[in-house]
């Protein structure tokens, strides 16, 4: 089973960014002619009580300057 790293890493390359864009129309239901990746693992800020929220998986925004906030999960098989 791939890791929720290397998916990360496999989504998030250059080659696939069309299968990505594509996912996010197909999500939003919105056209997006440009996709434009910010960063892989993108440390979050500090909560209130000083705590690190860990880190977004993917973010990116398009054209319209619209953020995506992409969290990846992976499913555990029984």
């Amino acid at each position: 089973m791939v890791s929720e790293v290397r998916f990360r890493d496999i989504l998030s390359h250059e080659s696939n960014s069309d299968l990505l864009k594509g996912k996010i129309e197909e999500i939003t239901g919105e056209s997006i002619s440009k996709w434009y990746l910010i960063s892989e693992e993108l440390p979050l800020p500090f909560d209130v009580v000083g705590l690190q929220l860990k880190r977004c998986d993917i973010v990116g925004f398009d054209e319209k300057n619209n953020v995506y906030i992409i969290e990846l999960k992976k499913k555990d098989q029984f």
